[in-house]
Parts: structure tokens; sequence; C-alpha cells
């Protein structure tokens, strides 16, 4: 099943878009259709890489190596 979808796009933004997908024999919903499943598909599957997991890790790590005994004040609340 496919539902119509109404979509607010400047004017300008509009014309170029209909020329391109006129000059590069294109449907401009076929064009749509296609960069929203990219989309989906790319927030689906995107997995939180190593870097980021490393630095998470990292910030961790220097959070409680801050840590001092003076600290453990608040510990007990």
């Amino acid at each position: 099943m496919t539902v119509k979808l109404t979509l607010r796009v400047p004017e300008t933004l509009l014309r170029q878009a209909k020329a391109l997908a006129l000059q590069r024999g294109d449907n401009l919903g076929a064009i749509l259709r296609a960069r929203l499943e990219a989309y989906v598909a790319e927030c689906c599957t995107e997995a939180p890489s190593d870097e980021a997991a490393d630095w998470q890790r990292l910030g961790i790590e220097q959070f409680f190596a801050a840590s001092t005994d003076a600290d453990a004040t608040y510990d007990t609340l």
C-alpha cells in the first residue's frame, strides 16, 4: 500500500529538482522514494562505531580516575 505525501519545499528548490530530474530522465517521486528508503536503511543499520565506543569508554575512565577520597562523601548520598 502506498500513501500520498504532501511536502512543502521552497519553490526554487522544487523547480531545480524537477529540472534536474527531467534532464536525467528521472521521476521526482521515484527520487524521493529512493532517498527516503536509503535514509531509513542507513538509520536502521547504523551501528555505533568502534571509535565512538572508545571515546565513551575513555570519558568514563577519566571521570572515575579524577575521583578522590574527598569525593567519597557524595557516594554515600
